[in-house]
Parts: structure tokens; sequence; C-alpha cells
């Protein structure tokens, strides 16, 4: 006999009845609950909480900031890459990954006549980049895609940057000669592979009244950046 007949015959209470009743609609809740929550994940309407967590985290207006300065960095990237390398190629260094040199000249003491080098033919030789006179008071910036730069002034003040593995090594002299097949020669050195920081000044060549001075300016995403400063000493 079950409990509706039980009730209907009188042979159990209505309380009875109730508190047998009870456990069998708690159990139907919890199934129909699992059988919901299973029909939900398989529509994909449903998340466990951990990973509702992690949708609501990743759909956060600051992860959305941080995946859009991703991208254009990944962007910036990409383009440096095919810059450099599309520089390299035109100038055949083979320096594919390395920043180049970018001088800045500025003189307080008079005009010179600047001459402005760069390995060319695969570093094989050197070449003239730039040369012309550069008036008095006059800032010019002087560039390469190559590893070293070098400024040849007035035929006698020698000024060489050279990008290596990442650091900055400047020589600097005066004097001797300069040609195209065997760079700088016979001259004195005043500064020799001196590496220099970024933001930081070089000691000055002072020679033939004149004071020589190198600051390193911070680096950019293609150029190491020396900057050169002469006055009358």
């Amino acid at each position: 006999m079950n409990i509706a007949e039980k009730l209907e015959q009188g042979a159990c209470s209505a309380e009875s009845y109730s508190s047998a009743k009870a456990p069998l609609d708690r159990r139907n809740l919890l199934l129909g609950g699992v059988a919901t929550s299973l029909a939900l994940a398989a529509n994909g309407l449903f998340l466990p909480a951990d990973l509702a967590n992690q949708a609501e985290a990743d759909n956060h207006p600051v992860r959305g900031i941080q995946k859009r300065k991703a991208r254009r960095r990944q962007k910036a990237r990409s383009q440096k890459h095919k810059r450099r390398k599309s520089n390299r190629k035109d100038h055949g260094d083979g320096f594919a990954f390395i920043d180049g040199i970018r001088w800045g000249y500025y003189s307080e003491a008079g005009p010179f006549n600047v001459q402005f080098w760069g390995r060319i033919n695969a570093g094989r030789a050197w070449g003239i980049i730039e040369s012309k006179q550069i008036a008095n008071d006059t800032f010019v910036e002087l560039r390469t895609t190559d590893v070293v730069g070098i400024l040849w002034i007035n035929d006698r003040y020698f000024l060489r940057a050279e990008n290596v593995l990442g650091a900055l090594h400047l020589t600097m002299g005066y004097g001797g000669t300069f040609t195209s097949n065997h760079g700088w020669e016979n001259g004195t050195h005043v500064l020799t592979d001196y590496s220099l920081p970024e933001n930081k000044l070089a000691p000055d060549m002072n020679v033939d009244g004149f004071k020589f001075t190198v600051e390193r300016i911070e680096d950019d995403s293609d150029y190491k950046k020396p900057s050169l400063t002469i006055r009358k000493a």
C-alpha cells in the first residue's frame, strides 16, 4: 500500500504524508536542477564557477586595454623588423637585427666641413654617406643603418660610434688620414672604445682650442644616438 492509499484510508495523517513526501520533492528538485544545468552546458549557456570567473575577467575593460596594447606592440615589432630588413638589404651590410647609428651634430665654434662615413660592400670598405659644410649654431642628424658611423671633421678630427651588441663604443682622436680602404690611420687617440651609457657624457676631447663633447641620447627603436657638440675651449 502506497502513501496515497494509506492517507485515503486514514492509515497515516496529513503531517506524516508531508514529512514522507518532502525528501522526494527535494530529490526531484535536485535531479531537475542537475538536468537543467547539463542541458545549459550542452548548449553553451552554462559555465562552471571557475570558468565563469575567468570569462568575466577576460571581458573586463582593463583586460581589453591590455590586449589592444599587446597587439600594438606586436605590430610595432613586426614593422620594425620589416623596416630594418629592407634597410639592410638596400645597404648590403648584413646586420638585419641590430640598431644603426644616428649622430647628432652641433657646433658653437664656427662652421666645419663634416664627412659622415659608413661601411659599404658588406663591410669590406668605407664610403661617404654624406659630406657638407655645416654652419655655426646648426643642428644636423646623420644616420646609417650600419652598426658603425664615423664623423671625419675638417680632415682632422675623428669620432667613431659603434654598436657592440647593444653597447655604444666611442673612439675619438685627431690627425692622421682617413681613406676608403684603410679607414683612420696614424692619428692620435684620445678615447678608444669607450663604453658610453644612455644619457651620459663621454670625457671631452680638447684639441686645437676646441672642446668636443659627446653625449649619448636615449636610444629609439632603430638607432643608438651619440650627439656631438663643438665649443671653443
